[in-house]
């Protein structure tokens, strides 16, 4: 496979990565005019300014200049301006020359932390340019990056959090927080957290000891009901079945491992069935999820 091959596909497969991750969770979770991607953000202006001011405009919208740390995000940025008039201007990203030690080159204000991801083009950097300590992307060179002077003028991308938490029904009903780069569901009592805290599923308390229930246990959304065979009354939420037949002579089952009759008068006609109760209650239907 050729150098040229290998690099479009690699290309083609971030593209469809990214496009998928674009549609996943756009919803509600950026601003109008900002695009959605793997929890962030994305803000690509239609005008031109200086690096600095660049990055001034981002923080005034809660973000700041792009921080590129994945192929997926650099095709990303480079696909969206296909059909922009920053087509053929440079794009300014957050990748600058480093002011203590001109030879590197950092993201934004992190001066001690050495990028682990970068895209130049081969015959960039050029440290003997020290008039070039800022970056951009050439949409319509290629998806690499060049060294260029920051008082020149091109357009700029913006990042900043996602709000996913504004997406309707994100976590199905239960509370939403918002962190950086994602987003938690903080489950209801009956509820438990899956999908790395992404999603509260119901907990069926019927399969643990039949919910304490002495007769049928019915699972409800984040609850669950206790019902009574017939001829017994519920009492205490179910907790406890009562006869009708027999509740004036206080023979009642309670919820335990098996069943005991307290009343003093019953015989062996009265006594009551030790055998599990079937499956579901006549007439009910059992809700294990929701």
């Amino acid at each position: 496979m050729s150098h040229c091959t290998a690099q479009g596909f690699r290309l083609f497969f971030a593209s469809a990565v990214v496009f998928y991750a674009f549609c996943r969770v756009q919803g509600n979770a950026c601003p109008k005019r900002w695009s959605y991607l793997a929890g962030y953000c994305y803000f690509f202006s239609n005008d031109t300014t200086t690096w600095l001011n660049a990055r001034q405009r981002c923080k005034e919208t809660g973000g700041d200049l792009v921080k590129v740390t994945s192929d997926e995000q650099n095709a990303f940025i480079a696909s969206r301006y296909s059909s922009s008039r920053c087509l053929t201007e440079g794009t300014w990203i957050g990748l600058r020359r480093n002011s203590k030690n001109l030879s590197r080159w950092v993201w934004l204000d992190d001066f001690n932390v050495v990028p682990k991801y970068t895209k130049w083009h081969r015959k960039e950097p050029m440290n003997d340019r020290l008039d070039k300590n800022c970056t951009e992307i050439h949409p319509s060179k290629s998806i690499y990056w060049y060294g260029r002077e920051c008082s020149a003028r091109g357009c700029y991308i913006c990042v900043k959090d996602a709000n996913e938490c504004n997406n309707y029904n994100v976590c199905s009903g239960q509370p939403c927080i918002n962190v950086p780069g994602s987003y938690k569901c903080s489950c209801r009592k009956g509820f438990t957290a899956t999908k790395g805290q992404k999603k509260c599923e119901d907990i069926d308390e019927c399969r643990d000891r039949n919910g304490g229930c002495p007769h049928w246990c019915v699972n409800t959304p984040g609850n669950y009901i206790c019902h009574c065979r017939d001829g017994y009354v519920t009492q205490k939420n179910g907790t406890i079945c009562r006869s009708t037949e027999f509740s004036t002579a206080g023979t009642e089952m309670k919820s335990r491992e098996e069943t005991r009759i307290t009343s003093t008068k019953a015989t062996n006609d009265t006594k009551l069935s030790t055998q599990p109760p079937p499956e579901k209650p006549p007439g009910e239907s059992v809700t294990t999820d929701f």
